[in-house]
């Protein structure tokens, strides 16, 4: 039986489905909802672990990429917001920051998810054949039942 769904979400269209079929599931059996959104520091190759002569980190992209990260997550909320409204279905929204591949797997572990809905791909550098790298990793690693929607 699926009480708690984890749909992992990158603001891409397949994300955006990912998100309306977890939706749908959720609403037909009334189940929780949480939406992850996972960011990946490697996006940001200017940042860099400088420390200064004093021990305090003396980078602006770290500036950068805190502020990157707040306005990112405050979209990423808004258009999940947005989603749920068209369901009339309340989602938790969390936000992480590491490795996308560990990080959907690990939190459907925390919250206990019986179920991850992800998009088959995402929006992440060049596109794997048939199946986006953070999915493919998801169906083959996850612990519970893992849906991935084109």
């Amino acid at each position: 039986m699926v009480s708690k769904i984890l749909a992992a979400f990158d603001g891409s269209e397949p994300s955006e489905r990912a998100l309306r079929t977890a939706l749908e599931i959720g609403k037909a059996l009334n189940i929780e909802i949480h939406a992850i959104y996972v960011f990946k520091p490697g996006d940001f190759p200017g940042i860099s672990s400088g420390v200064s002569r004093l021990g305090v980190r003396e980078d602006p992209a770290l500036e950068t990429f805190a502020r990157t990260i707040k306005e990112e997550s405050a979209k990423m909320e808004k258009r999940i917001a947005d989603i749920a409204a068209e369901f009339s279905m309340p989602v938790r929204t969390h936000q992480k920051i590491g490795d996308p591949r560990e990080e959907i797997l690990r939190f459907a572990g925390i919250i206990d998810a019986d179920l991850i809905v992800m998009g088959s791909r995402g929006r992440g550098g060049i596109a794997l054949l048939l199946l986006g790298s953070v999915s493919s990793y998801a169906v083959q690693h996850s612990k519970v039942a893992t849906l991935v929607v084109p």
